[in-house]
């Protein structure tokens, strides 16, 4: 998602502001789990047992030191959020309609 799920509310896009219920949902479940954003998302791509490889693209040498410390630990508990069908939010080349 192009980094959206590591942004805080005050630094995503207005553009994206239509899927707010679900970006409050996911701030909320990283707040009662006391997980980072990259800490969550680092884990749950690591624990899927059909990904052997996970590509991540970093800012700096604090990015990386931080994933690297966190995908020792597998995440099983990541709410299902519902996205409609053919949502745009998941498609990075459908955002210019938004």
């Amino acid at each position: 998602l192009q980094g959206l799920l590591l942004m805080s509310p005050e630094e995503r896009p207005v553009k994206f502001s239509r899927f707010d219920l679900t970006w409050q949902s996911w701030h909320r479940w990283l707040s009662e789990t006391k997980l980072s954003p990259i800490e969550a998302c680092v884990r749950y791509a690591t624990s899927q047992s059909e990904v052997s490889k996970v590509v991540i693209g970093v800012d700096s040498v604090s990015q990386l030191a931080e994933i690297a410390s966190v995908t020792k630990q597998p995440l099983s508990d990541l709410p299902h959020w519902s996205s409609p069908p053919g949502s745009v939010l998941l498609n990075p080349s459908s955002w210019s309609s938004l």
